[in-house]
């Protein structure tokens, strides 16, 4: 018997209380799980063994159905999906959020001061922020490297080549 990751999602009025009975009926399936914070569903993970992804996924509905539905009466499950360790060590691995550069590692990268970074989101072809945040805006670093290599630090016009 193999190790299956489940998530399994759903619609419909949702509680605290509601989610602590899901983790609570699934305490022997290490489960993790969360709701929408207006209350207008959620997801859970927990873990199945199986022999195949078949069995597991079979396993995954009738255990996390029976278990949501009997917690929240109505609820419409909207999400399913089984991995087996290596794809959930990809998913893991991967970062929830891009690599990101804010203007003090732009003036770095470009070998300009901060106040000359900040001038850059000015011209034409610099690459937009991914985040703005309170404390300025975040651009995704693969861009800005790339503007970085292309960008002509002279100033004045380009000379023209015979």
């Amino acid at each position: 018997m193999d190790t299956w990751y489940v998530r399994l999602g759903w619609t419909g009025p949702t509680t605290a209380e509601h989610l602590g009975t899901i983790m609570d009926a699934l305490t022997q399936h290490a489960p993790a799980g969360s709701m929408q914070q207006d209350g207008t569903g959620g997801d859970i993970r927990f873990v199945v063994m199986g022999g195949t992804l078949r069995d597991a996924a079979l396993a995954a509905l009738d255990t996390g159905t029976r278990i949501v539905l009997d917690a929240i009466p109505g609820a419409v499950l909207g999400t399913l999906s089984v991995q087996d360790d290596a794809a959930m060590n990809d998913e893991l691995a991967t970062p929830l959020y891009p690599d990101v550069v804010g203007y003090a590692e732009i003036a770095e990268l470009a070998g300009v001061s901060r106040q000359r970074a900040r001038q850059f989101r000015e011209l034409p072809g610099f690459p937009t922020p991914v985040i703005e945040t309170g404390q300025g805006p975040l651009f995704h670093r693969a861009a800005i490297e790339v503007w970085v290599e292309q960008r002509n630090p002279r100033p004045g016009r380009p000379r023209t080549t015979t």
